[in-house]
């Protein structure tokens, strides 16, 4: 009689946290789906640089390689 109680109440446990579990999940994933997308604001013309730059090598980089030693 005991063991069946036992399986009887391990069961149930298993199903509790699975429905826990389930629910958690879709609460997340419904606030997810339900925030508004961030805005991206555009910058001003005189922030945005007209041309990049690209790769420079400086003196960090120089550091960098030299203990990275390449």
């Amino acid at each position: 009689m005991t063991d069946k109680s036992k399986l009887t109440r391990r069961g149930f446990l298993n199903r509790v946290s699975t429905v826990v579990t389930g629910a958690a999940t879709g609460l997340v994933l419904t606030k997810a789906n339900a925030m508004s997308p961030p805005t991206i604001e555009s910058l001003p013309e005189k922030t945005i640089p007209k041309q990049a730059k690209g790769y420079q090598r400086t003196e960090h980089v120089d550091t960098y390689y030299h203990l990275a030693d390449f």
